[in-house]
């Protein structure tokens, strides 16, 4: 009888054990998947960041009111929204805490930069050149291009640390023939 316990007993931790390996490896698996998944979509919304060239558009109105002054009138720059390009990140956001805590600060960096600048350029964020001072007007649209080059450059860094060169150099391909006149 004492025989069956310690039998029963020693099944009971090497299942335990077993279940232990088992979680770590399917977190781990988790984990990598996560992390490829949000360096294609940061890759992604970069790529097509410089593809429309956002920041050189910005950068060109700023100059237009610098040299138009007051009579350049309302225009702004908007580049409407309308609806959500992280859809990677939000449907993934309960297991962004699994990754590297470096990680998840430059991620949460990333989308909430990216978020801020959307919204600096929707209608209502944009700069009222209209209202404000002519030099005030035209360093805020530098600011918003020098924050897309910005969070540009740390989504070229971050994807490449999330993503492998082979899923990434995939992507580039699939972006390529995405272009019009491609």
């Amino acid at each position: 009888m004492l025989k069956d316990l310690a039998v029963a007993f020693l099944a009971a931790v090497l299942a335990l054990v077993g279940w232990g390996v088992r979680e770590k490896i399917e977190r781990a698996r988790r984990v990598a998947a996560v992390r490829t998944a949000i360096g294609v979509e940061i890759a992604s919304l970069v790529e097509l960041i410089r593809h429309q060239k956002y920041a050189d558009e910005v950068r060109a109105h700023a100059a237009a009111i610098r040299a138009k002054g007051p009579e350049f009138g309302y225009p702004v720059v908007c580049i409407p929204i309308t609806h959500s390009y992280f859809s990677v990140f939000e449907a993934n956001a309960n297991l962004v805490g699994e990754l590297h805590t470096s990680d998840v600060v430059r991620i949460i960096a990333f989308y909430q930069q990216a978020r801020s600048l959307a919204d600096s350029l929707s209608k209502g964020g944009t700069p009222d050149n209209s209202v404000l001072p002519v030099q005030e007007a035209a360093s805020r649209y530098d600011a918003i291009a020098s924050a897309i080059d910005k969070l540009c450059d740390l989504g070229v860094a971050l994807s490449s640390e999330l993503a492998s060169k082979p899923v990434l150099d995939q992507l580039a391909g699939v972006a390529l023939q995405l272009r019009p006149n491609a």
